[in-house]
């Protein structure tokens, strides 16, 4: 529903004539960028499709689990943190020019945690993954 297959195929076929495994990511990086999917909605359409195996799809989840500190729940099997959210959807130099402005008394906590669309609590997390003192 998200990604519709022959839109799939058309944007996939426009990226590459020739599927090569070692350059997945780059595909999956593209397409997502392209439908505003996430990168496991992608991953999962390659499954789909027949172009990785099962083994290749979960290792790969868990290889993205363990890189953005997702929790599995029963509810949510894959989770993204408020402040790696907001680095990924914002983008690393906005989000850190933002915790640069509150560290130079410029903005708000508050202010920064609205142009972040997160917590006001989160903003630390933010600047400590952006290895950034607030």
């Amino acid at each position: 529903m998200l990604i519709p297959a022959n839109a799939f195929d058309a944007e996939f076929a426009k990226i590459t004539n020739k599927f090569d495994i070692d350059s997945v990511d780059d595909y999956i990086n593209k397409l997502a960028a392209i439908f505003k999917a996430s990168r496991p909605a992608i991953l999962l359409r390659f499954r789909e499709k027949g172009l990785v195996s099962q083994s290749f799809y979960e290792k790969k989840r868990k290889e993205w689990e363990d890189a953005y500190g997702a929790r599995y729940t029963q509810d949510i099997p894959f989770r993204v943190f408020p402040d790696t959210r907001a680095i990924n959807a914002k983008g690393k130099g906005f989000a850190d020019l933002v915790v640069r402005s509150v560290a130079e008394q410029k903005i708000t906590r508050d202010s920064a945690a609205d142009f972040l669309d997160i917590q006001p609590t989160y903003l630390s997390k933010v600047a400590k993954r952006l290895k950034t003192k607030i």
